[in-house]
């Protein structure tokens, strides 16, 4: 059973083992345990929460952010950070006896949406879960409840932040210093949150909603201390930490760090780009009151009535920023009318308040930030109608429908119209311009016209007037984009129709030539009809037709003429017709007078044609009308008009007639060489055997004649396909013979004879073989079925390729084959030939292409290991250092970079940190000293270290597998390394830590705020060294690159050459050349770059603001600050490395002992006692 203390009261927790959560017997809280599969991991999860305990909350958040880097699915360490965040420590409950959380920390942001919590839920089980979602709703109320109580406090100016006490209940200098420059402030009309007199009312209440309230609402803190350890007591270090936090969010926040007695260098790290005020000059409170009347006009109160108004005015101001402040609060929580409420009364304060106005939007609308609510108005206007638009063609496309109008119409046929209607086309598309620029026009009208919206733009100012400007300009353009990409797509869908359009022309134009082909075929059938028709008809009714039918036609061949005669014809017919009715007429009135005469004789034979009458109907109807029926029948057969000839002799019943005709008219076309009317009458006539007959007996005289498509298609009709088959069998051998192939093997296929063909094909195939044409050949053998043959070939002429060092079109053809087994063998054989000879750039490029092909894989490591080998021999150390990374872990190609390296980089076997020191043995172990806040000492447990370095609070270890290990702070993820690979040297700064890995690139963790950590790009790197904020790179020409901070210069190293060595100090760099001689740039307060005169050096490192130089004798040089002595190392002897901390000098002695001299504040100097210290073997330059 392990035993865990309680993160409540600090007493022994017995867990069983597996168990998440667990209830401690001294103060009976339930609570969530960590897991307990790492003993390291305890050891830290106790430290962090005796930390937390004392309400150190910065440093047990590092140990918990420790813990989240190396088990990131640790749920209590997320926990640990949403306590720390919040500042919880558990006090007894004097009601209930338990502990119960209280809040040092309080956040505008809720517990329940922290991203370390969901974290924590995320990784809890069921009942772990349970425990935190109540701890956090406890914690929850404890929040709003401190947020309800600040929103009442009047807004601070300034904000005071010191130590009250000493260590022995005393009250401090700092806490003296504080009231002076209060009463000072209060005097000249500032609001001053001095907690020694703004909390004495307050006793018995918890203190934090009022420290929160003036933590937010002042603009200025002002931080005292005059001891180091002062500015880091817990409460103090509580409020400028929050209070710097602020500062990030809001720029119009200022922190001035106020020091007395102390060096401006042992202020906290955190304040070192702040400008501070040394309170131990003369005339400091003038200073420091002069400057926040700078930031923070003044307000008198013996000011003029104009000024009192205006103070009036602010302190309403003051009461307008908090309900401003409630307001936003409430739209964080989703309380809309709340909201609103709090922005009412703002404006009751002040009518032109523009933050009023845009929170009463955001209350309307129902959203919790401005950006917010410019995403819904942009998500109502996603969906848009569309308007159905045309086009018209492109005017070359007009131009040629016009062209196929001309050329393809037919009068009274095909006409105009009807051509145009083949090219008709759909040019409809959706366009959703208009509707995108609606929504644009409808949103800036909505803004303009919004009755709180309009006001705020009206009325803000500052950065208000920018967020509105910022947010609408947002709104306007992802609209206008919207607008813009309708735009783009009509345009799309424009040209699309034009190009289809463009690609469905020549379908049109293919149906209009074959309509227009179609009309002229109907046109000539008519005119062949209506022609003989206009001969010989009488009627003057068809004749007028057939005038209309031929004027129709227009100038096809002579249609006018022939309308002409058509209606000559039906003058002279209606001529005729006239002349024929006056002679009638004539006729007429003789008969009338020879009926006169006849009167007479009429009447008296009257009985007598009676009695005749009815004799001679039955005469006509028996013998004449049939007579005359049939002559009139003949008489239309003579006439030509053999449909109604034929129909009257087939009413009076004389069929054998008709077909007799039929047959007597087919045999005379025949005669005349009318065969499709001779043929059409003879079938009519029921004599087919004629018609096969003269069909056969022609096609063999088209066949003799050579016309053999006419005579096939005859003998084919007749029947006789045998002769056609034969025939077809002839010409073809016959073609064959001339080289005629094409032809002769579609005659021997339509002939049946494909076996000839494929034969053929073969024979031919193989002599082009012989002759070397092996494209026509191969076509011919796979045309005929001769697969094998192709793939013989094909195999033979590899192998002669092959022989003649022709690769690729051997392997070429053996692949269109399929013998890659033959192919990979050849190219094995061929590596292995080209291994031999070491060409292992060619041998590695056929060997990939293998694959896993036997032991390809290994060969090509084998031929990378080589090609490393030789840079190496070449004394091209990085870039055999590169060719060894790259095989992994093949043979001993690791232990190669790691030796390669070792005389590459510069290895650290001892490191001067901030405050303490370490050293490497000789078994790869490390030994620390100094002080342990953060565990930057607890190293004894690191194994297989070949590389160490210090920086502040921080230890970072090189381990021989080129993996990296850490202890100590991490505040700002410094200490996140432990996925490092490939490493071969490191270096610490101030907040950050590097590594350079064996191919020349580096990697960079921690503190960004300068750019120190913007080395993702740096190549080529042999060294680096890290200051407080800048990172400086050796490249490996002598060049030298530096990022971050560089205030003082200190990274201008930009046309340094010929460097060997680099250091990098707190605001200086230096650079150590091959002559022996060293450079340096950046701050020179100390003297620490005065570093033109030294010699024969041949190592460098920067501390904070001194220099040390290592000589090839085993002596020390030094300049720059020693008010700790830190630079009194010239009596040192046989020294082999050197390393600089803050205030300290360390130096390794050949014999493995070390010499320290300086700051000794926490025993860093006390290494006297070390012995064998790994001593670094000496480095190419």
């Amino acid at each position: 059973m392990a035993v865990i203390k309680c993160k409540m009261c600090g007493g022994d927790l017995v867990i069983e083992p597996g168990a998440t959560v667990a209830e401690c017997e001294y103060c009976g809280t339930k609570q969530t345990i960590p897991n307990q599969d790492d003993e390291k991991k305890l050891t830290l999860f106790a430290r962090a929460n005796r930390l937390r305990m004392g309400c150190e909350f910065d440093k047990a958040a590092g140990i918990y952010e420790s813990i989240v880097a190396d088990f990131p699915q640790e749920a209590e360490a997320y926990w640990g950070l949403v306590l720390c965040k919040y500042g919880i420590e558990y006090v007894d409950d004097p009601a209930t006896g338990k502990k119960i959380p209280t809040c040092h920390r309080s956040s505008f942001e809720s517990i329940m949406e922290d991203s370390d919590f969901e974290q924590a839920l995320e990784n809890a089980d069921v009942v772990a879960r349970k425990i935190y979602r109540d701890e956090a709703k406890q914690i929850e109320e404890i929040r709003k409840g401190i947020i309800e109580v600040s929103g009442k406090e009047e807004p601070y100016d300034i904000f005071i932040c010191y130590k009250e006490t000493d260590e022995n209940g005393q009250r401090t200098v700092d806490s003296v210093i504080a009231q002076d420059v209060y009463d000072a402030l209060t005097e000249k009309g500032y609001r001053v949150f001095f907690s020694r007199i703004t909390l004495e009312d307050k006793l018995g209440q918890e203190y934090e909603p009022y420290i929160f309230a003036a933590l937010n609402s002042a603009k200025i803190m002002l931080a005292f201390g005059t001891d180091y350890e002062y500015y880091n007591a817990v409460w103090v270090k509580n409020e400028w930490s929050r209070y710097l936090k602020l500062m990030a969010r809001d720029k119009t926040k200022h922190l001035i760090p106020c020091y007395k007695g102390i060096d401006a260098y042992d202020m906290p790290k955190e304040f070192a780009k702040l400008q501070a005020q040394d309170m131990g000059k003369v005339g400091a409170m003038q200073d420091l009151l002069r400057g926040i009347e700078k930031l923070l006009p003044r307000i008198d109160p013996s000011a003029p009535v104009q000024q009192v108004v205006q103070q009036v005015v602010a302190s309403a101001d003051n009461r307008q920023s908090a309900q401003l402040d409630r307001g936003y609060m409430a739209l964080e929580d989703g309380d809309w009318k709340k909201a609103d409420g709090f922005f009412e009364e703002a404006l009751n304060l002040d009518a032109h308040s523009a933050p009023a106005y845009i929170g009463k939007t955001l209350a309307q609308e129902q959203c919790r930030n401005l950006h917010a609510l410019m995403l819904k108005r942009l998500a109502e206007c996603q969906n848009v109608k569309a308007e159905n638009k045309t086009i018209q063609p492109e005017e070359s496309q007009l131009s040629h429908i016009k062209e196929a109008v001309q050329k393809y119409s037919i009068p009274g046929y095909f006409e105009p119209p009807k051509v145009k209607a083949l090219y008709e086309y759909d040019f409809s598309y959706p366009s959703y311009v208009s509707g995108r620029e609606r929504q644009l026009e409808d949103q800036k009208q909505w803004w303009d016209s919004h009755r709180f919206l309009s006001r705020a733009e009206q009325f803000a100012t500052g950065d208000t007037a920018r967020q509105l400007q910022t947010e609408k300009k947002w709104l306007i353009d992802a609209l206008a984009h919207q607008v813009r990409e309708a735009e783009k797509a009509e345009q799309e869908a424009i040209q699309t129709l034009l190009q289809n359009y463009e690609q469905f022309l020549p379908e049109a134009d293919a149906k209009v030539e074959q309509e227009s082909q179609n009309w002229e075929k109907e046109r000539e059938n008519e005119y062949q009809e209506w022609y003989p028709k206009a001969q010989t008809e009488h009627n003057t009714y068809l004749l007028k037709q057939l005038a209309s039918r031929f004027e129709r036609m227009g100038d096809y061949q002579d249609s006018r003429a022939m309308a002409d005669f058509c209606r000559n014809r039906v003058k002279e017919e209606e001529a005729a017709e006239k002349e024929e009715q006056e002679r009638q007429s004539r006729l007429y009135a003789q008969r009338q007078k020879r009926a006169a005469r006849r009167k007479k004789v009429i009447r008296i034979t009257l009985v007598v044609l009676l009695l005749l009458a009815i004799a001679g109907y039955f005469l006509a109807t028996k013998v004449i009308v049939p007579a005359l029926q049939h002559q009139q029948a003949r008489n239309y057969l003579n006439a030509g008009d053999y449909d109604t000839g034929y129909a009257m002799l087939e009413d009076l019943g004389k069929h054998d007639e008709v077909i007799q005709d039929k047959y007597d008219r087919g045999i005379s076309f025949l005669e005349t060489k009318d065969y499709a009317e001779g043929y059409k009458l003879l079938i009519e006539a029921g004599r087919n055997d004629i018609v096969l007959q003269s069909k056969y007996e022609r096609g063999m005289e088209f066949l003799n004649g050579g016309y053999y498509d006419t005579a096939y298609q005859l003998l084919s009709e007749s029947g006789h396909e045998d002769i056609v088959a034969q025939s077809k069998y002839e010409r073809a051998i016959a073609m064959l013979e001339e080289d005629d192939y094409d032809s002769a093997y579609q005659l021997l296929e339509e002939s049946g004879h494909g076996d000839v063909v494929a034969q053929n094909k073969y024979e031919r195939g193989m002599a082009l073989l012989d002759e070397k044409d092996y494209d026509n050949a191969y076509k011919l053998l796979e045309e005929a079925g001769k697969n094998d043959e192709i793939k013989q070939s094909k195999h033979d002429r590899a192998t002669e390729l092959i022989e003649a060092g022709k690769y690729e079109e051997a392997y070429e053809l053996l692949n269109e084959i399929g013998l890659t087994d033959e192919i990979n063998a050849s190219k094995y054989q061929r590596a292995v030939e080209l291994f031999a000879g070491k060409k292992y750039t060619e041998a590695i490029s056929l060997l990939e292409s293998l694959g896993k092909y036997k032991d390809s894989t290994d060969m090509v490591l084998e031929c990378k290991y080589q090609i490393a080998e030789q840079l190496r021999n070449d004394g091209k150390l990085l870039e055999a250092v590169k060719a060894f990374n790259a095989i992994g872990s093949y043979k001993n190609a690791a232990q190669r970079c790691t030796e390669i390296w070792s005389g590459i980089v510069e290895r650290k076997t001892i490191a001067a940190g901030t405050f303490h020191t370490v050293g490497l043995k000789s078994d790869g172990t490390v030994v620390a000293i100094g002080r342990n806040e953060c565990g930057e000492c607890d190293i004894d447990d690191w194994q297989n270290i070949i590389d160490v370095n210090a920086g502040f609070d921080l230890t970072v270890g090189l381990k021989s597998d080129g993996t990296v290990v850490a202890a100590g702070y991490n505040k700002d993820g410094q200490r996140n390394v432990s996925e490092w690979q490939n490493i071969v040297t490191i270096s610490t700064g101030g907040l950050h830590t590097v590594g350079l890995k064996s191919d020349g690139t580096v990697v960079a963790t921690g503190w960004n705020g300068e750019g120190e950590c913007d080395v993702n790009e740096w190549t080529d790197i042999v060294a680096i060294s890290t200051g407080l904020a800048d990172t400086v790179g050796l490249k490996a020409d002598g060049t030298v690159v530096a990022v971050g901070l560089n205030t003082d210069n200190q990274c201008d190293v930009s046309e340094w050459t010929d460097i060997v060595a680099i250091g990098a100090g707190r605001w200086h760099t230096v650079g150590l050349k091959s002559d022996g001689s060293v450079v340096a740039v950046g701050g020179n307060k100390y003297g620490a770059c005065n570093v033109g005169e030294w010699k024969d050096v041949i190592a460098i490192v920067a501390g904070q603001t001194h220099t040390i130089g290592l000589k090839s004798d085993g002596t020390v040089v030094a300049t720059g600050n020693n008010d700790h002595g830190q630079c009194d190392v010239s009596e040192w002897q046989n020294i082999v490395a050197i390393s600089a901390g803050e205030y300290n000098t360390v130096g390794l002695k050949s014999d493995g002992t070390i010499v320290a001299v300086g700051g000794d504040k926490y025993g860093q100097c006390n290494v006297g006692g070390w012995k064998d210290i790994l001593v670094p073997v000496n480095r190419e330059r």
